[in-house]
């Protein structure tokens, strides 16, 4: 229950890590050098307890060194996207003021939830509040440092003048994406052409399509454009393009361009605009494969791809 990340810090990983950050963290090995004896609790904790979950379906065949990375490395580790696809995203510690106030009042202490970190969630699911942002900016836990959440030090600006319509499109992208990326369909099932042809599919069913097969990308992006301006209070997603012809060019450079290169956050939000819901994605993403290949693996082991 420390305030302060230093404390924490340094008992979890030891004096030797001269860098940590709350998405990707490193030597994680240090966990299994402590006083917990569990072998495989440093891959755990990369894989179910740090933002790389969000990473997880979109990129099968590099998970395995993504999380040796986080497990061995002793200096930052690299995200798997392009840096110029994670540049536009800031990813603030968010957290829910009833969350913080009823975990103080159960065990004397709040901690910072995973589900309200994820890329794009700025609602809390539960409580149907806007998050809370820690508004301090540090370089490492040595230096300023960060602390675990208090309601004193959280404030929800970015909030200030959202409409209840705005309000409700923000809570529904937050709540699918905490559906896609806490799925049951293994690494990788948002991965690949299937993600790209599911996406040209929709947009044909919409009528942004030629006979050749070509996409009307300036008649998609109009509406598009459209659903993006309720989003804009988003921290995330305030610095999109703002005309017919910026957001053409984003759509036309993500359906062309490979899924691993680019930052999941831009293929989420077109889902939302796309899909009705996670399961109607899961539906026309599970189409897809079918049509795509039939070497594509199903993700889950009772050969199920679909299941949400």
């Amino acid at each position: 229950g420390h305030s302060s990340n230093v404390a924490p810090t340094l008992a979890c990983f030891g004096p030797g890590v001269f860098r940590a950050r709350h998405d990707l963290p490193v030597a994680l090995n240090r966990l299994r050098e402590g006083w917990l004896q569990m072998e495989d609790l440093p891959s755990v904790v990369a894989r179910e307890r740090t933002l790389a979950r969000v990473d997880f379906p979109f990129l099968s065949p590099g998970v395995s060194s993504l999380v040796e990375r986080m497990v061995a490395a002793e200096g930052a580790v690299r995200y798997p996207w392009v840096g110029n696809a994670l540049e536009a995203f800031h990813h603030p510690l968010k957290a829910c003021l009833a969350c913080v106030r009823r975990s103080v009042q159960d065990s004397g202490w709040a901690y910072w939830s995973l589900r309200h970190q994820y890329p794009g969630c700025w609602i809390c699911l539960e409580h149907q509040l806007p998050l809370h942002v820690f508004g301090h900016v540090w370089s490492s836990p040595y230096g300023g440092g960060w602390r675990m959440p208090k309601t004193s030090r959280l404030d929800a600006m970015w909030a200030q003048g959202v409409s209840s319509n705005d309000f409700e499109q923000i809570a529904r992208l937050a709540g699918l994406i905490d559906a896609l990326v806490r799925s049951s369909n293994g690494d990788g099932w948002i991965e690949g052409d299937a993600l790209k042809l599911s996406l040209r599919v929709r947009l044909g069913e919409q009528g942004w399509m030629t006979r050749r097969g070509s996409i009307r990308l300036r008649d998609a992006a109009r509406d598009f454009l459209g659903a993006l301006q309720p989003l804009r209070a988003v921290t995330e997603l305030s610095h999109q393009p703002m005309d017919v012809y910026g957001v053409a060019s984003r759509l036309g450079k993500m359906l062309e361009s490979s899924p691993q290169r680019t930052h999941p956050l831009r293929y989420l939000v077109a889902i939302h605009w796309l899909f009705e819901d996670a399961n109607d994605f899961v539906r026309s993403i599970c189409a897809a494969k079918s049509v795509e290949s039939t070497s594509l693996k199903p993700p889950t082991q009772d050969g199920n791809p679909c299941r949400l």
